[in-house]
Order: structure tokens, then sequence, then C-alpha cells
């Protein structure tokens, strides 16, 4: 067939370009060629394989199906014959034309164990046998006569082979026929009842003699062996093949001729004239019709091309002939309207009670058997053959194969579909016939190609095949998927976070000896700063194509940034809360930063074991999901959106991820409001709550799209919800800088600051950071005892003179008495523990090396001589003592 496929070539002036895909039997190089073209990525779908049956009707349907799965749905398809040596592909380069077996059954059943044929290993033929052990494969049988093979039939849908078969389209009908000249030369030849009996079995006898092959008339009845042309061979036979043709326009018109077989003088009672049978492997009737009907014909049976040359032949030579033949047929059409046009003898007219009575066809092929079957049949079984309905035998497995589970409906093959949609008329077949068997003639010397007939055809009738190719199909996939100006916005709102997370960055490390950046912890800024990090990293990751590794790199990333966003200020407030109530009972405690990181450290690496889990489990990978439009491109394909997302096997790993992060938001929010007592200078609890408020807001976020993602009745693009987490993860991002860091960033780094921590309420609500500032104003007791404002000289003054009281006879340093405490200050107890925690506080949260506290952050009220340690984690530790009235801050040996 020409380059491109029948369509890409008779087609190209109405604008088809669209070439053919490639099939198994294509060469390797066919599509560097444009011989053929490989399948649109993603649609690589399993190749079909056609079982063409060894006739002229089943070969012409099965190219029409082979040319819509090939050139409209983009679908591989070959065609099986059941032999080696078969060639039937529409598209052989050879544009070979052999006929294979017939009604290969064992071809639907390897197709149904393999399910792709191409699965079918050869054996490596010995010499001659090459079709003895060829296996053959073929998922569909388009043209089945289903009268003579029902227990065939019956059989295979019983043991699952099959579906149930359906009807091609065609209405057949097959018998006894002769041409119409020798109908006219004697009409009693019309029907069974004028040639039944003794009586005309001499008329059958000399009216119906016996065919002569090509070589036996070189042989038997040319005077010199063909070596001179005469008027029924030109030249004798040059091999085998030739041998045995019945005719070979221009070269052997066919002969018939009396044998002794028709001979009624020598052998009165069994002289026979000749009826012409078909091969073995089809279903006949014929010698149980003739055996028991009492008409003297002798049935020998001819290959099909045998049997198309003997039609040739008696038109050719005018000779009266008779043989077994069905409709629809080319023949048929191309007699039509002449002297040779085909007549069907009538015989005993079928009934149910003789279609069951017959005997099994599948004895055929084993003469011995046959003889038997047909010599001991029901007399009942010898009847004319009903007229019948085409059917189509698809394998069972078929279905299942191509609607697998693990195939995206978007994706599925439509072949299955086509199929069972494709129909075939008489009519139809018969215009292919004269296409071809007429050429551009009206002779059957100007006999066309096959191949160029059904593309003919095909062209012709587009709108016809057309209709077979399922709704929406054939599709190409678009990996655009969602949409490109939210896919823009959430890139840009990544980005935007990004920028944010480096300028904090920079920012902190400019800072971090600022007063505010110290009472902050540095090393509890640099822990959450990289939570930032990574989950502003994981916004962008989340925003642009996904991939394998994006997917598992993104997981990693978000799961450690929201740790890191959350643990390390739950360890710290954790801790301070811890200290403060220690503090009130004037307890000494000692605070380790390697405890405190330790904390953290822990924690991520529970996180990070869960991870790997994770990754070598049940790994989040790149998935897709398909989007069928009602968008067509200029070849007519429709148009499939591929929106991209990650997704694991199990929904349970990203429910776990989820409920990790609000559980550390509870925590955290639980550990805020109990802050809210810590003295003010290092509380930051309206920060704290409203950062966890918008990690609460954000993570529901995340729920409700991971629940739509997951749910199959949201309906919504995946591409466009990952897009949307990625908004999510980017707003996440720029609230937790502007709620934490920011305040920091622009607080006043003096010591008149009412909030050294910064505080993000004060900062932007007026109000109510006055009020915060008046309610927080320290006081210092002068040495008299009376009150003053704390301005900065005072402080000065007073940073290491604050009034303390020894410890009484017989009070334990761990447990001072309340009454001593109260006694020295005057105050109620609780005022000096608050005191003595927040000059704790000072000095946990102090690193070795910073600057010393300014006296503004401390209160002259003391505790009653309690003394409490706080380890830094440094080379040296930081002791605060409070002895006799003094206080002194010394630096210990290191541990």
């Amino acid at each position: 067939m020409a380059v491109g496929g029948c369509l890409a070539q008779r087609m190209k002036p109405a604008g088809w370009t669209k070439i053919r895909v490639c099939n198994s039997e294509d060469d390797s190089a066919a599509s560097d060629h444009d011989y053929c073209r490989q399948p649109n990525e993603g649609l690589e779908h399993m190749e079909i394989r056609i079982f063409a049956q060894n006739w002229e009707a089943a070969a012409f349907e099965t190219w029409v199906l082979q040319i819509i799965l090939s050139e409209l749905l983009d679908i591989p398809a070959t065609v099986e014959t059941g032999t080696a040596t078969g060639r039937l592909n529409f598209y052989d380069p050879a544009a070979q034309f052999v006929f294979g077996r017939a009604n290969d059954y064992d071809a639907i059943r390897r197709a149904n164990e393999y399910e792709d044929c191409r699965r079918v290993v050869q054996q490596e033929p010995s010499a001659g046998d090459d079709d003895e052990q060829y296996e053959s494969c073929a998922h569909v049988i388009l043209e089945v006569w289903a009268n003579g093979h029902l227990h065939a039939i019956q059989e295979l849908e019983e043991a699952g082979v099959i579906e149930p078969t359906t009807s091609l389209g065609s209405l057949a009908g097959e018998g006894w026929f002769i041409p119409k000249f020798t109908a006219e030369r004697d009409p009693s030849l019309m029907t069974y009842l004028g040639i039944r009996g003794e009586k005309n079995r001499r008329k059958l006898a000399e009216t119906f003699l016996r065919p002569t092959t090509w070589g036996d008339y070189c042989d038997l009845v040319s005077v010199d062996n063909c070596t001179t042309a005469d008027d029924v061979a030109s030249r004798a036979p040059l091999d085998e093949m030739e041998r045995d043709r019945m005719f070979v326009r221009d070269l052997y018109i066919g002969h018939f001729r009396a044998t002794e077989a028709n001979n009624c003088t020598l052998h009165p009672t069994n002289c026979s004239g000749h009826i012409a049978d078909y091969p073995c492997g089809w279903s006949s009737y014929v010698e149980t019709q003739v055996y028991h009907l009492g008409i003297a014909l002798k049935a020998v049976r001819y290959s099909y091309t045998q049997l198309k040359d003997l039609w040739e032949a008696a038109n050719a030579t005018k000779s009266n002939f008779v043989a077994q033949w069905w409709t629809p047929e080319s023949l048929h059409h191309i007699f039509l309207g002449t002297d040779a046009e085909l007549q069907k003898v009538a015989l005993k007219p079928p009934t149910q009670t003789c279609l069951d009575s017959r005997v099994d066809e599948t004895l055929r092929c084993e003469k011995e058997k046959w003889a038997d079957a047909v010599a001991n049949s029901d007399p009942n079984g010898a009847c004319d053959e009903s007229p019948q309905v085409i059917q189509k035998m698809v394998s069972a497995g078929l279905h299942p194969t191509l609607n697998d589970e693990s195939i995206p409906v978007s994706l599925r093959s439509p072949a299955y579909e086509a199929i069972q949609r494709f129909k075939m008329t008489d009519l139809q077949f018969g215009k292919f016939s004269e296409y071809w068997l007429r050429g551009s003639s009206d002779t059957l010397e100007g006999k066309a190609d096959p191949r160029e007939a059904a593309c003919r055809w095909a062209v012709e009738n587009f709108d016809l095949i057309n209709s077979f190719a399922p709704v929406s199909h054939p599709r190409v996939l678009d990996h655009t998927g969602g949409s490109v100006p939210f896919f823009y916005c959430a890139l840009s709102l990544a980005s935007l976070a990004a920028a944010m997370t480096i300028g904090a960055l920079i920012l902190t490390w400019h800072q971090r000896k600022k007063r505010v950046m110290v009472y902050a912890q540095p090393i509890f800024l640099w822990l959450l700063l990289a939570g930032v990090v990574l989950v502003s990293a994981g916004g962008i990751m989340t925003a642009v194509p996904t991939s394998d590794a994006t997917c598992i790199v993104a997981a990693w990333m978000l799961s450690h940034g929201y740790t890191l966003l959350l643990v390390p200020l739950i360890v710290k407030v954790a801790a301070i809360n811890r200290l403060m109530h220690a503090a009130r009972k004037c307890r000494r405690v000692t605070l380790k930063r390697k405890r405190l990181l330790g904390a953290v450290f822990v924690i991520d690496l529970s996180v990070t074991i869960v991870l790997v889990a994770w990754t070598f489990l049940d790994p989040p990978l790149n998935a897709f999901q398909y989007e069928t439009t009602d968008t067509m491109n200029a070849r007519n394909e429709t148009v499939i959106k591929v929106n991209s997302y990650c997704a694991s096997e199990g929904r349970g790993w990203l429910v776990g991820l989820l409920t990790w992060n609000f559980i550390l938001i509870l925590v955290a929010g639980i550990l805020a409001f109990d802050m809210r007592k810590v003295p003010s200078a290092f509380r930051e609890t309206q920060t704290l709550v409203l950062m966890i408020y918008s990690h609460f807001v954000f993570a529901a976020l995340r729920a409700l799209t991971t629940f739509l993602s997951t749910s199959s009745q949201s309906g919504l693009n995946e591409t466009d919800i990952r897009r949307f987490q990625s908004v999510i993860y980017s707003l996440d991002v720029i609230a937790t800088i502007c709620i934490y860091f920011v305040p920091k960033f622009i607080a006043a780094d003096n010591a008149s600051s009412a909030n050294p921590l910064g505080s993000f309420t004060a900062l932007f609500l007026p109000r109510l950071r006055e009020r915060v500032a008046s309610r927080n104003r320290p006081t210092i007791l002068r040495d008299n005892g009376e009150s003053a404002d704390n301005t900065p000289s005072t402080a000065n003054n007073n940073r290491n003179s604050v009034k303390s009281s020894a410890p009484s006879e017989g009070s334990s340093q761990d447990e001072p008495s309340s009454t001593q405490c109260c006694n020295h200050c005057g105050r109620p107890c609780n005022h000096c523990a608050e005191s003595f925690a927040r000059r704790s506080l000072l000095g946990a949260l102090l690193d070795d090396g910073e600057p010393a506290f300014d006296s503004q952050m401390m209160e002259s009220n003391t505790s009653g001589g309690a003394t409490v340690d706080i380890d830094s984690g440094a080379t040296s530790d930081t002791a605060t003592r409070i002895e006799d009235g003094k206080q002194e801050v010394n630096e210990s040996e290191p541990e």
C-alpha cells in the first residue's frame, strides 16, 4: 500500500495529513521514512490482530477494519492468516495476497491466553513444515458462518474463550448454484425435484463434466503437452502452482471433459455428474444432501482459488457447472446481468429438525470418519441451507484487557467499541467487488489491485467508516493542563515568598546582635528560618510541573519545613513556661541548650524516619489526571488535558502528615496560652497566638485541598488543586515572616523599648501598643524603698545594685521561706517570684558573649536567697546568684 496509508494518499487534496500508526510487521525504520508513524505520546494502544479467513469478502472486511484502526483511531492492527506463509496485511510492502486457513479457533484461544498477540513466540520451523509449527493468534474473526459451526461456537462460549457472537450486518446464504446459461438450457436443473432419482442419473452425468487442471490438460488432453498454443492453453504451466490452476486469464481458459465416471454406458448404476464442493475446513453438507436425496452427483473438494477459477472457466467455455457457493461473494456482483449470472438450485426446504439432525461438520477433514458419518447420517439432515446473519467472533479477554482498571479511562483503547460498531452489508461488499474485479473497465480484463479497490471504497465511503469510530476518538494529549494564568499566579507568589525568605535570612544575620534578636534566641530563629526556607522551596516545587523527583523532594521539604516552623517554638515556649513555674516556687533551675536543641533534633529525626519509610515503601510519585475536552485540533483529534500531581498508592501518608501538623499547631497553641503569665519583656503570647492561628487556617485549607484531590466526586482539576496548594504554602510563609520576623527587624534597639522581643500587635496596633507599654513599664526601687520611673540613667546606675535579702537561718536554698521574701520587699510573694523569673529568663535566653542585659529590663525585687543556674550550653555557664542583698554574675568553670 502507498506510503503513509490509504487516506493519507487519496485524501491528501482534501486536507488529510495524518499518516497511519506503525504495527509489529513494519520495519523498524518505517517511521523514519514516513511510511508510518509512532502513536501519539501516552496513547500507545495494544495492537489488534484480525483473523482474515480465506475468502475475499472476509479479506475485504478485514482490510476496512484495519484502515479504521490504523488510520482513524491510531491503533496498531495486523492481519492473521493462520499460517506462516499466508500474507494479507493491507500495508504489506510487497502487496502479497496469500490466503491461509479458515475458522482457526485456536487463534482466538491464544489471544485469550496471551492478551497481546505480540507475546506469542514462534518456534523455529523445521524444513517443510512451517505452517504446522506456526502458532496463530487473533482477537477477532469478522466473518463467521454460524450455521455450519454451531457446535464449535457453543463450546468456545461455554469455555469462556469468546464473547457471544454478534452480527456483522450481512445476510448470508449458501447452497448449490449454476450459471444462468445452464439453467436456460435445462430449467429442470433449478430444483432438486428435477434431478433426483435414477431417471436423472444419465442427464446429470452428461451435463456436468469433470473440470481439468492446467497440468492435467497438458498431460492428458493436449496433443503435444501444450508445447504449441491452442484454443485452451497458450503454454504449459511453469510450476506446481500453475499446474493446479483451473483458469488463468490469457493463459488457460479451462477445460471440462467427460471421464470414465461420467460414462453411464459402462457404469449405468454408479455413473455421476460432477459438483464442486468447499475445501476442508469449510462447512458443507453437499455429500449428505446428494446421498440422502438420491442425486447422481459426485462432490469433489477444491481450494478457494480453484473454485473461483472454475466459475471463470465455466463462463469462458460456456460449460455447464454446478457448485456449492455462497453470498455475499464477488462473483455474484461480477456476473450480475450476464448470461453467467449465478442461479440457486432449490433443495429440500430447511427446518429446525433438519438443522438439528445434521452430521458433525468438524469431521470433514478426516476422510474415513467423514465417509462413515455421511453413510450413517440422519436423512432428516439433508436439507437446503437456511439464510443466516454473518457473525463476528471476539476474544473474551479483549474487553477486560483494553479496559483494565489500571488504565485511565481517557487513555483506554477504543478498539473494542470500534469492532462492536463495525458493520458491513453484502451490497457494500458488492461495490468493492466491482472496483476490484472490473477495475476501471466493464470487463474482467480490467481487474485492479484488491488493496487499491479497498482503499477506493474506503475513501468514497469515508463518512460510513468514520461513523464506526467511537465518539471523541482519536485523541491527543495536551500536557499544559490546568489554568495557565493560575500557574503564573502561583509561581509569582512562590517567588515572592522565596524572596521574602532570603530577605529574612539576610536581615536576621545582619541584626543578630540586636537586642530583640538576642532575647528571641538566635539559634531558635535560625531553626525557624530553616523551616521557612524549606516550606518556601516546597511551594515553588509544588507550583512547577511535577516529576517523580520533585514529588519526593517536595514531600521531604514540606514535612521538615513545617516541623522546623513549629517544633523549635514549642520547645522554646515550653522551656520558658517550665522555668517560669519553677521560679514561682523559688527553685533552682538549670536549662541546657543542648537539651533544648536535642528535643528539636529528636523530633525532626523521627520525621525523617517516617519520610524514609514513606519513600521506600510507597513514595509519592508523579501521577496524572486526564480530562476529556470538547476541543479538537486541526487533525480532528480530541484534546485530552493532562493534569499532573503527586500521589502515593495509599492515602494514609498524606493524612498522617496533615495530622502531624495539626498536632504541632494544637500543642503550640496550648503552650502559647500558658505563656500569658510570663514577664512581659519575654512574653510573645499575642504574636505566637496570631502565628499559630495563621498556621491553623492554612493547614485547614491544605486539608481541604487534599480531600478534594482524593475525592473522585470532586471533578476538580488536579493541576489547579496542586497550584492552589502552592499558593497556600507561599501565603503561609509570607504570613509567618510578617507576623514573627518583620516586627523584630523594625523594632527599636534601645533600653526604653517596652517589649524587647518585638510585638506584631504592638507594632501595627498603636493603641494596644501604648496600653501594653504602660502596663509593662518596670519599676525600680531606690535604696530608701521609694519607687521611681525607670529612666535610662536610673537604670544604668542601678544595673548591678539591686536590693535582696539574705537567707534566714534554717531555710533551704531550694525552698526559701515565703515569709522572708515578703518581709524583705513588702510585696506579695508572687511578685517576688515574677521578678525572680524575669531574671532567670534573662540568664537563660542570653547567649555567652552577648552584651549584658540592661538594668531597665530588671526590677529591684528579688527572691529571698534562692539560686538559679542557667546553662546556655556554651563553653562557660552563666549563673545568677542572689546573696546578701546584691546580685553577682559569675562565670563558672565548664562542666
